[in-house]
């Protein structure tokens, strides 16, 4: 199937990334999707599952789900709401129907419940409509090569089936390894006084089993340069007997922090949830 022939199409070559991970190697292993996806010019996007707006999904059109399993083949806690919303009785087989999606399991062999959660997953994206883009795959915590072993081929032969219902851009060409990607993350230092406010795109770190909430609110930071020259000090005299060259590097660092101004900055914070 061909991206023209989905029922909400409008053109755009998006790839929704959502995971379920436990220890953090699914959202690892999701982070890599999103990157090989930027290198073929799609807008990308890696979301726990549990963090995604569940009201988008009716604007996606390509959902690539990689989730491990936990326990006795429990889902990972970052997936379990999104899950218990798949399990609706109320939603209709066609709930999904404008979707090409596929599934990438994480497991362990020497389990009983080896990536149930990932099986389960794909039969119901399945029984609510969705279009499935390429065969799920299943990484083996077991494996002499590790997950890598299953994960890289599988990744080969998807980006086969997605290029072929997201043709790349007239003129375009995937981007090679050694060619960096634009910065996830952009900071803006703002001066003294301006009312303007920064936007960013907070991208929490990942803690098992910790829940975060971001607040967007800006707060001023000030740098006190007396302070800093004070600290500076105190690094200075503690490296003098080093070798010339880390003295050296010590007062050009001593020169960057003397020249730090008074400034405000937006910042995004993480706050624990009890």
């Amino acid at each position: 199937m061909t991206a023209q022939g989905l029922p909400n199409s409008d053109g755009r070559r998006r790839l929704l990334v959502l995971y379920g991970s436990q220890t953090g190697s699914a959202q690892e292993t999701a982070e890599r999707i999103a990157r090989e996806g930027k290198r073929r010019h799609f807008e990308t996007r890696a979301c726990a599952m549990d963090h995604y707006d569940r009201s988008k999904m009716a604007e996606e059109n390509l959902v690539i789900f990689v989730c491990s399993t936990t326990g006795n083949g429990e889902p990972p806690d970052n997936m379990r709401n999104f899950w218990s919303f798949l399990l609706r009785k109320s939603l209709p087989a066609t709930a999904l129907e404008h979707l090409l999606a596929t599934v990438f399991g994480l497991g362990d062999s020497s389990y009983p419940a080896y990536n149930v959660v990932a099986k389960r997953l794909d039969r119901r994206l399945q029984q609510l409509g969705v279009k499935e883009l390429h065969p799920r795959g299943e990484g083996d915590d077991q494996h002499p090569l590790g997950l890598d072993a299953m994960l890289s081929p599988w990744l080969e032969a998807l980006w086969v089936s997605v290029l072929e219902a997201f043709p790349m851009p007239e003129g375009a060409s995937i981007l090679p390894p050694e060619e960096a990607l634009p910065p996830r993350l952009k900071i803006k230092i703002l001066e003294e006084g301006s009312t303007e406010v920064a936007s960013s795109q907070a991208v929490p770190a990942f803690e098992p089993q910790a829940k975060y909430a971001t607040h967007a609110a800006p707060c001023k930071v000030t740098v006190l340069t007396t302070l800093t020259m004070n600290l500076t000090l105190t690094l200075t005299l503690t490296l003098t007997l080093t070798l010339a060259l880390t003295l050296t590097l010590t007062l050009t660092l001593t020169f960057t922090l003397t020249r730090i101004a008074p400034c405000k900055a937006t910042v995004l914070s993480n706050k624990r949830l009890s």
